[in-house]
């Protein structure tokens, strides 16, 4: 095999612990005045959505016109990224699931396989939460919710970084999606990659299921298996 290894961030990677949600909301409630930003509990789910994308949710949900939405998104941000630099500093609640640090060390080490993100997290929030565990340097390349807040759009973004950084072109079919929601099959689906799921997140077994990924983990604890089904 000769190919690209993507991984999303939260539900995949780390538990980031409360912070990057306590500092979204609180940039949310800041700029737009909002109180109370967050639905009821148990009616929405951050899960597989690109950071713009939630931000816009929340903010339609209260009634905010999209232009109205757009017009301070990058103050939002703004702020995001300094809450969520200081959450992570001092916070204790965010941990990586087991088998990453393995898995992304074993893959760091092959010359056939280019490792990257592909994350509903804007650029500067993914780096701020992989530095709290020293694992950014792994990852060459990435497509953020920066990019666009479409997470479909995505892969074909983060293929057309590959082609420039390496002057070869991949397809669908040399690309491996990991992640821990319906969203991140959709995605691999897009651009007919591999979907490995991972009951990680908050999405349960079952749903990951029904959306048909090509494989589905409880989690990658099984270096030797998760190597060998992305080899496959």
């Amino acid at each position: 095999m000769h190919g690209i290894v993507l991984f999303d961030i939260d539900g995949t990677i780390m538990h980031a612990g409360k912070t990057p949600a306590k500092a979204i909301l609180r940039a949310i409630e800041e700029v737009y005045g909002v109180e109370d930003p967050m639905p009821p509990r148990g009616t929405y789910s951050f899960a597989g959505k690109t950071d713009p994308e939630i931000v816009a949710d929340l903010l339609s949900r209260k009634g905010y016109p999209e232009e109205e939405i757009q017009a301070h998104l990058e103050e939002v941000f703004d702020r995001y990224i300094r809450y969520l630099e200081a959450g992570m500093r001092r916070g204790d609640d965010a941990y990586l699931y087991p088998g990453i640090l393995p898995l992304l060390c074993a893959l760091d080490e092959r010359d056939d396989i280019i490792l990257g993100l592909l994350t509903g997290n804007i650029e500067e929030g993914a780096r701020i939460k992989l530095d709290r565990f020293d694992i950014a340097d792994y990852f060459r390349v990435g497509a953020y919710g920066s990019d666009s807040p479409d997470r479909n759009e995505l892969p074909g973004i983060l293929l057309g970084r590959v082609r420039e950084m390496t002057g070869r072109s991949y397809g669908g079919a040399d690309v491996v999606i990991i992640g821990d929601s319906v969203q991140d099959i959709r995605c691999a689906r897009a651009i007919d990659a591999t979907a490995i799921a991972v009951a990680t997140g908050t999405t349960s077994r079952r749903e990951l299921a029904a959306a048909g990924p090509d494989h589905l983990f409880e989690d990658l604890s099984r270096t030797d298996l998760a190597l060998d089904v992305i080899d496959s």
